[in-house]
């Protein structure tokens, strides 16, 4: 390298930097300025005669109906719980005629975007996610709320929220507030509990007669207190007026069966109270036991069998067993003939069974029976009738559905000579 120091100190001095067409004076003024003419859009002679088939006319002032008809329509509308949007929708939809939009006001139900609890707690859910307040995707998850009312919910119940963690005991009450808001602001009908009426049946005389006699034949026969356990599930469908009352050991007994509703008086047991739980307990139970699908129940014929001495009805039975003794005989013969049948048709089976028997088939192959298998083909080729013969142990359909599965993969038919 050369002694000679450069002088770091000096620098050459640049031009001045002049933009370019800069002529050094300002275009301000009226002499710089363009004259735009106004545009004057003519239509076409068949602009208004010959309207296209994909114009929509969104708006006619010239068949726009009064103030005073449109009151009247939206008020009518709002007793079909129609809005205002849905309401104006359906006066478009019939070209601002106010006479067809009100006879079609109560052919459509529309749809009511109220907010549940259920849908209040998902909603903030949705906010709370990841990325926060992405209203976009809180509207795929409701897509039944325009976004407006996604964004009126959010500001009217939540805004700035962020949810606490569910493991924190103050979860629930911070939802719980959302909801009351909610339902303060109105986006949540207000919940009605309507109180249900419940009228007793009226029962009829003969029908109440009916039911005493059988709750008195039913004491009679298993006792009062197994007959208290039986119609348990009775008295859920008869009225409090229904009573039965029943002699035993001299003593009346009255058997209130016919507790029905909650608010009856209850009624126990004249003289224990043990068994009163089963016979008073105005709760409903469920029938667990009943007639089976077919079978009629006849009150006539069981009083009639329950007033029939037994040697009566020992009498009955050996009729009713005279009458099937015929029909047995007959079913016996019947069985005969069809054995005797049978047997002559398998009689001369056994001619036609093969003289050495059947071949003992085993599906599963040793390396032996494949060595055999390879060298049969090689010798045989596709005669599986010999090639069965040669192994013994597989038949010749099994060899040929072996011969056609494997053929491909095992290149089988190089070993065919």
């Amino acid at each position: 390298m050369s002694g000679v120091r450069r002088n770091a100190g000096f620098r050459s001095s640049k031009p001045p930097k002049h933009p370019k067409d800069n002529d050094g004076c300002s275009r301000v003024g009226s002499n710089y300025q363009v004259d735009v003419p106004d545009f004057i859009y003519v239509h076409s002679s068949s602009f208004k005669n010959e309207p296209s088939h994909l114009e929509v006319n969104v708006w006619n002032p010239d068949h726009s109906p009064s103030v005073q008809d449109m009151n009247a329509y939206l008020s009518e509308a709002i007793k079909f719980k129609y809005s205002q949007e849905s309401a104006r929708t359906l006066l478009h939809y019939h070209k601002y005629n106010i006479r067809r939009a009100v006879d079609d006001l109560p052919n459509y139900q529309p749809i009511l975007n109220t907010w549940n609890k259920h849908d209040v707690r998902r909603f903030l859910k949705c906010v709370d996610g990841r990325p926060r307040k992405n209203f976009v995707n809180v509207k795929r998850s409701f897509p039944a709320y325009r976004m407006g009312e996604v964004h009126g919910l959010y500001y009217g119940i939540a805004a700035p929220f962020k949810a606490i963690s569910r493991h924190n005991r103050r979860h629930g009450r911070q939802m719980q507030n959302c909801y009351e808001k909610a339902l303060k602001c109105g986006f949540i009908p207000t919940p009605s509990s309507p109180q249900r009426q419940v009228v007793a049946p009226v029962l009829e005389d003969e029908e109440a007669s009916v039911d005493s006699a059988l709750e008195r034949h039913l004491c009679d026969i298993v006792g009062w207190q197994q007959a208290g356990r039986l119609l348990a599930d009775v008295r859920r469908g008869r009225p409090t007026a229904s009573s039965s009352i029943i002699n035993e050991g001299g003593g009346y007994r009255t058997l209130t069966f016919g507790r029905r509703f909650p608010g009856a008086a209850t009624e126990s047991l004249a003289a224990s109270s043990d068994h009163s739980s089963s016979f008073c307990d105005s709760r409903p139970r469920m029938n667990k036991r009943g007639l089976p699908s077919g079978m009629h129940y006849d009150h006539e014929e069981f009083l009639k069998f329950v007033k029939t001495p037994p040697e009566e009805l020992e009498k009955m039975r050996e009729d009713e067993l005279s009458k099937l003794a015929p029909v047995d005989n007959e079913l016996k013969s019947l069985i005969k003939s069809v054995d005797a049948q049978i047997q002559g048709i398998f009689e001369g089976l056994e001619k036609f069974y093969p003289e050495g028997g059947f071949p003992n088939v085993s599906y599963r192959w040793t390396r032996l029976e494949l060595a055999l298998f390879v060298s049969a083909l090689s010798k045989h080729g596709d005669d599986f009738a010999a090639i069965a013969q040669t192994l013994g142990t597989k038949s010749e359909s099994f060899l040929r559905d072996f011969y056609n599965q494997y053929r491909s993969r095992f290149d089988l038919d190089t070993f065919i000579g």
